[in-house]
């Protein structure tokens, strides 16, 4: 009687835990916390909340993530994979035009996944040190990693030129971050209607600076010491594109650059 009472116990446990060990759930619990983000942001999020949302018991998105920052951590890891996967569809043969485009893309990627983004970059929200994150952050700025150093003409070594790299992606997450609160568009003369083509013209602008500096040639983009504003050069799209680089020549300042420390790993330290 006693191995029959064990049995049953053991078969009843089985069909208990089975649910909440089952793949689909924690993706049903994703995809719940996904869309109370979206609704609500993060800062609404709660596992009771979720779980309700998913129609599962309180108790699965503790046993699937073991706290809050835990689902949140899982989120923000999905939305840099995809971030990942959206930087890897721009293909351009020019150099410049990579990073260029490249910068385009992360743009519209955290203007179209404006809660996502936020929260992909909140570390106190998230379980910072987290392996799969700091993997999928990586995994992230590499593709802007690699197009500086193809643009740069060396490898991506300690002391090549990650560090333009992330001169560059702090230039591309800060436009996003001043067209989401609404900055950038009021602060441009006359005040930018598309405040995305506005991040674009502007990330243009800046990889062509870099591209021809690199190639030494001097693109007059910047004031002189008297505070003269020369005009930018002429090109079918108003100097925004890359110009014809110099082959063969470096200028002091891109030694400078090369020479610099490497990025350090992971990315959400350098949240604005």
């Amino acid at each position: 009687m006693s191995e029959l009472f064990d049995t049953v116990k053991t078969v009843g446990e089985n069909v208990c835990m089975a649910p909440a060990a089952r793949p689909q759930v924690r993706e049903a619990l994703l995809a719940a916390a996904r869309a109370e983000l979206v609704e609500h942001g993060r800062a609404a999020i709660s596992l009771r909340a979720v779980a309700r949302r998913a129609g599962l018991s309180h108790a699965s998105p503790k046993y699937h993530f073991g706290d809050r920052s835990g689902l949140l951590t899982a989120i923000a890891t999905e939305g840099f994979h995809t971030l990942a996967r959206h930087l890897s569809q721009v293909h351009e043969s020019d150099a410049q035009q990579q990073l260029a485009a490249l910068g385009r893309a992360y743009i519209d990627f955290g203007l179209s996944h404006r809660a996502l983004f936020e929260l992909m970059f909140a570390p106190g929200e998230l379980h910072a040190t987290d392996p799969e994150l700091i993997a999928a952050q990586q995994q992230a700025i590499g593709a802007l990693t690699t197009a500086v150093s193809r643009l740069a003409g060396v490898d991506a070594t300690p002391s090549g030129t990650p560090k333009l790299a992330l001169i560059s992606w702090a230039l591309v997450h800060g436009l996003v971050v001043l067209a989401r609160d609404g900055a950038l568009q009021a602060a441009a003369t006359p005040p930018a209607t598309n405040v995305a083509e506005l991040a674009h013209t502007l990330t243009d602008l800046f990889t062509q600076y870099v591209g021809d500096d690199l190639a030494g040639v001097n693109t007059n983009l910047l004031p002189t010491r008297h505070g003269h504003h020369p005009s930018p050069p002429t090109h079918p799209r108003q100097g925004l594109l890359p110009a014809q680089a110099i082959p063969g020549q470096k200028s002091q300042r891109s030694t400078a650059v090369s020479e610099t420390a490497p990025l350090r790993p992971g990315i959400s330290t350098a949240d604005p």
